[in-house]
């Protein structure tokens, strides 16, 4: 009897390991954004910071009923139905603080109004000519994005982007960056495509239910 109970046990850490367990926003975020689970990917070139970030499906569909007065924690499961149609990123760029560098990211390179409106415009509205999801011998750019607009009260930025979601197999998915606006050439952040199939066990409800009382 007590050799079951050990294996029954047992069967519980793994089964919640593999399935990863989340009783808290702080520990979901945490893990989110701990580089050695995978998620992020970060490079530093050239006096800049690029971070990658895969944001999946159960992640962005906690976030939507977080910030929704009207869904319930009852439509996590369709969310996340409809969120795995696609695939989300977060591309972030920030000055090398190692370096010392503190300076606005926009800034870079720019010499005037000129400068600044072509960056930002094509930053905004011609993204998919410089960023490309790799799939084996496949390829996908694009097809929402948005800058997020912090009026100047950081040095850094965040692109969000979405992709249509590629059902072709293989092991890794690379997001690759062909940087013209700061100088840091081409860039490669490499994904296991298996990280797209992990939804983890999320208590929902007491998560959605202690964060909307704050």
């Amino acid at each position: 009897m007590r050799f079951c109970f050990v294996i029954l046990v047992i069967f519980c850490l793994v089964s919640c390991k593999k399935n990863i367990c989340f009783h808290s926003e702080e520990e979901m975020v945490e893990w989110l954004n701990n580089p050695s689970n995978g998620f992020v990917k970060q490079k530093a070139i050239n006096g800049f910071v690029i971070s990658v970030k895969y944001l999946p499906s159960w992640y962005l569909a906690y976030r939507e009923i977080k910030n929704s007065d009207n869904m319930k924690p009852d439509s996590y499961d369709s969310l996340v139905t409809y969120y795995n149609r696609s695939m989300s990123f977060s591309l972030g760029i920030s000055p090398d603080t190692t370096l010392k560098n503190t300076g606005d990211v926009m800034l870079f390179g720019v010499k005037n109004l000129n400068d600044y409106t072509s960056k930002f415009n094509d930053l905004n509205f011609n993204l998919e000519s410089y960023i490309e999801l790799k799939k084996g011998k496949n390829s996908t750019y694009p097809i929402l994005w948005n800058l997020e607009n912090t009026y100047g009260l950081t040095n850094y930025r965040t692109i969000n982007l979405v992709f249509n979601k590629d059902s072709s197999i293989a092991k890794t998915t690379e997001f690759i960056f062909k940087d013209m606006f700061f100088d840091t050439g081409v860039s490669t952040y490499e994904f296991e495509t298996s990280l797209i199939d992990i939804v983890p066990t999320i208590e929902i409800a007491k998560i959605i239910d202690i964060n909307k009382k704050l």
